[in-house]
Order: structure tokens, then C-alpha cells, then sequence
């Protein structure tokens, strides 16, 4: 049972390794002299030479993949540490699609695949190859596996073992020491030449200090990428809740809107009504008294013609004689009309509600919204966030 876990465990690892490493991200091949820059991404040095515009050390570009700023080296991108992780990776995780060639058949210019490799010269191999550097003296008790054995991970202690990564000032030199004061693996010439009076340590020993400490710092990264996914769900459940909010106050918007049209419009038709009572009845009482003063003014015309007439054409005797009856007549004729109290001017204005006109001049006749702001509860890496917010309306 416990084989079988561990083999579990193993699987588990390789199939992230495979999703995390397979590739550069830049040509989307497998790693081809696999180069990482300090914010951990790793690319082909020659797809990171493309990539880079500006090869002037010390200017800045932004990782492909993070967008972290990054400063050139001195060296351009030969100043990037060669990451000898990602190759041995593909010696014993990985199955990379570009073959390897044989180095041996490469000195006489021959391009063969290699099906095998040499961990003490850490060199690729062909069948033929690989068959002859075991039978030479020199190389006798040299570890040749196959590349499929290798991915099979039954070797990957040996391969770590074997493994030689070179110093990158000095090409030839493999590292051997760790510089305690400077903190970085050197080689001999690093020794020698600038670290001579710098403390150093052998990598075994130094890696005794360094591990732990990684792993410390790992282990914190871990609680907090754990406590940055919770904050991420809980805002995942603000920015739903939101959207809620959001969705509900607009809906009350629209709401007050149509309660509003709905009362101006209740009160449109209530003016209007009332203009056109008080217009009929003011007509018709201008129209009465207009009617009035026609028959009046008809009959005094006529009475007018009639008295003229007798005054033209009666004999004296004929006027005495009408004189009374004439003069009563006119006499009436003559008081003030009876016929009602005289139509006034009338003239109609509408007169507004001035403090619904100043809200509606400032915008804010349909309302306002207020925005009401508290602490996210459960949020500590990014520290508070406020996002709540209600909506009031001015009635």
C-alpha cells in the first residue's frame, strides 16, 4: 500500500511538472538551452534574445508571462542563469518532442538520435555509440541508460548525483563551492580569482542551510496562497452579491421612474380638465352676454329708427301726440342694461412647483444615489475593500 501511494505521489508530481515545464511559452516547443530570469519563468535563451528589444544592459523589459520588470545583465541575456532543473527534467519527467542528437556522431558532423545517455560525461548517446563507451577502458564503469529508463524516474538520485552544471563566467569550470558571504555556487576559478578571501563552503554542506530556509519561506507562501484563494472566494461572493444589489437598484430606478410619470401624468389631466372647465364656462358666460347685448342693441337701433322717423315725418299734432310714449320709451331705453354683471378679462397661467423645479434643474428630481461603503469581514491580503452600496431616493 505504501508503494502504491508513493508511486501515486510521484505521478501527481510529474503530471504538474509536465503542465508547469513542458514548454516555452514564447515558441511553444520543448526548452532549447533552457534560460530563467528572476521571477522564476524560463524560456529559450534564444527565444528570450528575440523577445527583448532593447539589448542595451541595464535597460528594462517585462517577463512574457508576469509582465515583472526585469534588468538586462551586463552580459544581455548570457547574463540569465542557465536553469539546469528544467534539463534534467527532461532527462527523467519529460518526453520531449525535439530528439536528442548523438555527440559522439555530431563531432563527425552526423545527425543520429540519441536513444541513450552517458551521467558521467552527460553526454546523449546513440545504440551503436552507447555499446562502444562501455567497452573502452577509460569509461568502462561509466552509468549508460537508456532515455526511456531515465523517464521511467527509477535513476533520478543517480542523474542528480551525476549531474554537472557549469559555472556560467567560467564555461569549462563545474560548480563546487557555495561563497557564504556573496551567497551564490562558484567554481574553482571563482575561487581563485575573486572569492579568495570570501568564506566558502562545499555545496553539500551549504545546501543543508539553504534548503530549510527555502522551504520555510515555501511553506509561508503556501498559507498565504491559501488565504489569498479565500479572499478571492469571498470576493467572489461581494462581487455576486453586488451585482444583486446592483441589478435591484436599478430595477427600483426604473420603478420610482414609471411612479413618477404616472403621478405627472394623473396630474396633466387634471390641469388640463380644470383649464377647460374654467375656459367653457368663462366662454359661455362672455357668449350669454354677448346675446344679451345684440337683442338690446337690436331693439334700441329699431326704437331709434322708428323715433326718427316720426321726428322727420309726423305731423305736430302726430308727435304730441306719441311724446309721451316716445319719451317713456327712451327714457327706459336709455337706463343702464339690466343684463348682467359685465365679463371680466380672464387670462390662464400655469404656476409650477418651484421646489420640484429645482430638483429637476439639478438632476435629482427622479432621485439620488447614496453610496454606503463598509470593511469587506475575511480579507487580509489585500487589506480592506469597500463595495457595498444603497440606493435612496428623494421623494
Amino acid at each position: 500500500m505504501a508503494t502504491a501511494s508513493i508511486g501515486d505521489e510521484d505521478e501527481s508530481l510529474r503530471a504538474k511538472i509536465r503542465e508547469n515545464f513542458t514548454n516555452c511559452s514564447i515558441c511553444l516547443k520543448d526548452f532549447e538551452d533552457p534560460t530563467v530570469l528572476p521571477c522564476l519563468h524560463t524560456y529559450c535563451k534564444r527565444c528570450l534574445a528575440s523577445y527583448i528589444h532593447d539589448n542595451t544592459p541595464g535597460s528594462i523589459f517585462l517577463c512574457p508571462l508576469c509582465k515583472k520588470e526585469t534588468k538586462l545583465p551586463k552580459d544581455g541575456v548570457e547574463g540569465f542563469l542557465h536553469n539546469y532543473f528544467i534539463d534534467s527534467l527532461q532527462d527523467t519527467v519529460l518526453t520531449p518532442t525535439r530528439k536528442k542528437k548523438c555527440g559522439a556522431c555530431a563531432v563527425d558532423e552526423e545527425d543520429v538520435e540519441a536513444v541513450s545517455k552517458c551521467l558521467n560525461c552527460s553526454e546523449y548517446l546513440c545504440s551503436p555509440c552507447a555499446k562502444s563507451h562501455i567497452r573502452f577502458k577509460i569509461s568502462v564503469n561509466h552509468k549508460v541508460y537508456t532515455l526511456e529508463q531515465l523517464h521511467s524516474g527509477e535513476h533520478q538520485q543517480e542523474l542528480q548525483e551525476f549531474q554537472r552544471v557549469f559555472c556560467p563566467e567560467h564555461k569549462e569550470e563545474p560548480i563546487r563551492y557555495f561563497c557564504l558571504k556573496c551567497q551564490i555556487p562558484i567554481c574553482r576559478d571563482c575561487k581563485v580569482l575573486t572569492h579568495d578571501e570570501h568564506k566558502c563552503t562545499s555545496l553539500d554542506t551549504a545546501i543543508e542551510t539553504v534548503k530549510p530556509k527555502l522551504a520555510s519561506m515555501l511553506e509561508k507562501l503556501v498559507d498565504k496562497i491559501s488565504g489569498q484563494e479565500n479572499d478571492l472566494t469571498t470576493l467572489q461572493g461581494v462581487l455576486r452579491d453586488f451585482g444583486t444589489n446592483t441589478s435591484s437598484v436599478m430595477k427600483d430606478i426604473s420603478d420610482h421612474s414609471r411612479h413618477l410619470q404616472q403621478q405627472i401624468q394623473q396630474q396633466e389631466i387634471k390641469l388640463l380638465q380644470e383649464v377647460q372647465q374654467v375656459s367653457e364656462a368663462h366662454k359661455k358666460n362672455i357668449t350669454l352676454y354677448m346675446e344679451s347685448s345684440e337683442v338690446t342693441t337690436s331693439t334700441m337701433k329699431s326704437t331709434s329708427d322708428l323715433v326718427s322717423s316720426i321726428l322727420s315725418r309726423g305731423t305736430t299734432t302726430e308727435i304730441l301726440i306719441l311724446q309721451q310714449q316716445v319719451g317713456d320709451r327712451l327714457q327706459e331705453l336709455l337706463l343702464p342694461s339690466g343684463g348682467g354683471d359685465i365679463p371680466q378679462h380672464l387670462s390662464l397661467q400655469l404656476q409650477t412647483n418651484n421646489d420640484v423645479d429645482r430638483e429637476v434643474n439639478k438632476g435629482t428630481g427622479l432621485g439620488k444615489i447614496q453610496q454606503k461603503r463598509q470593511i469587506i469581514q475575511g480579507i487580509n491580503s489585500r487589506g480592506p475593500l469597500n463595495v457595498t452600496r444603497k440606493t435612496q431616493f428623494k421623494k
